[in-house]
């Protein structure tokens, strides 16, 4: 991507960010987002297919750091680099916290929830691949697992953001492992 196209880009995610930090998710149209960065409406369009999109760019943007801090979780202890990953994930919604609350307790839409959650579990599925080779292949495909954890992820989040402050991340990292760890471990172990 051109230089002056990517800095276009950062500059509408960036007044985006900002806008969400202030006003609800729905409250805000494309006409308040390309005033903001500058642009006309037809260069937002140039760029994004339309709201929902901007709002998954931003989320990515967002989550980017984490992609690139988590490796693979060690088998045995569920941690990543000594930390349970979901720190990582709580380390993140702390520092972006206005963004998540707003999509959390605004209304997120449908669309973007079904990305956030595949998302989540294709990152649990990447990072878990020793986990995975342990399990094998069975009758319940690991990605399910994947996808229970996702799930409890994504509700927790919502619960701990309704409360409006701040998360303690590896406190609560450490609960979220523990609390998951051994049924995972569990299901890893050879059968006989």
């Amino acid at each position: 991507m051109a230089a002056h196209v990517q800095s276009t880009v950062d500059c509408v995610i960036s007044v985006f960010l900002q806008l969400m930090q202030e006003v609800p998710y729905f409250d805000i149209s494309v006409l308040d987002i390309a005033e903001k960065s500058g642009v006309s409406r037809v260069t937002f369009y140039k760029h994004f297919v339309d709201k929902e999109d901007l709002l998954w760019k931003a989320f990515r943007q967002t989550f980017l750091p984490i992609d690139r801090q988590i490796e693979r979780v060690d088998p045995e202890t569920l941690l990543s680099d000594g930390k349970p990953i979901t720190f990582y994930v709580f380390e993140n919604i702390n520092r972006h916290r206005k963004f998540y609350r707003n999509l959390f307790m605004n209304g997120m839409p449908y669309y973007f929830q079904c990305q956030f959650l595949d998302y989540i579990t294709s990152e649990s599925f990447r990072t878990h691949e020793n986990l995975r080779l342990a399990y094998g292949q069975r009758e319940i495909d690991y990605r399910r697992i994947n996808e229970y954890l996702a799930g409890a992820l994504f509700n927790l989040l919502r619960n701990l953001l309704q409360e409006d402050q701040e998360i303690n991340a590896l406190l609560m990292g450490e609960f979220f492992t523990r609390l998951s760890g051994p049924g995972v471990i569990n299901l890893c172990r050879k059968i006989d």
